[in-house]
């Protein structure tokens, strides 16, 4: 298994930043940023996308996933103060939790066992979902 915590703390210090650096930038507050560095419990997405999207790299990455480099990124901190949109906080605390590991899986299943034609709309519609609620799907999925 991944040890999430510990590539969350290694791009944290490969950005050259000390947790209250980090915290200060992004408004998560800092205790937390210490708890999932830890590993005790894998990290929830949306604390994943906020990080991923201050680093600017993407979620694979920020946990240790994928070995692109991520040098190739520019990091969003032309406005220190600069936070996630509002529109976007509010849509992941509404369908955070049905982002879970568990329900990842069942999805996963549920995904595998539909027509390529069933999956090509239900993704179309997650996509219209998201960009309904002002989110940059450009920056999640490419599109």
């Amino acid at each position: 298994m991944n040890n999430y915590g510990e590539a969350l703390k290694d791009m944290r210090e490969n950005k050259g930043y000390s947790q209250n650096a980090l915290a200060k930038m992004t408004g998560i507050a800092q205790p937390k940023i210490c708890y999932y560095e830890k590993g005790h419990h894998a990290p929830p997405i949306d604390f994943c996308i906020q990080l991923a999207q201050f680093y600017g790299c993407t979620l694979d990455e920020l946990v240790g996933l994928s070995d692109n480099d991520t040098g190739k990124y520019e990091q969003n901190d032309s406005n220190p103060t600069t936070k996630m949109p509002a529109n976007t906080i509010t849509f992941i605390k509404d369908f955070g939790e049905m982002f879970s590991d568990k329900t990842y899986v069942d999805i996963s299943k549920l995904c595998k066992s539909i027509t390529p034609e069933m999956r090509a709309l239900i993704l179309g519609y997650v996509i219209g979902i998201l960009q309904r609620n002002n989110v940059d799907t450009d920056k999640i999925i490419g599109y």
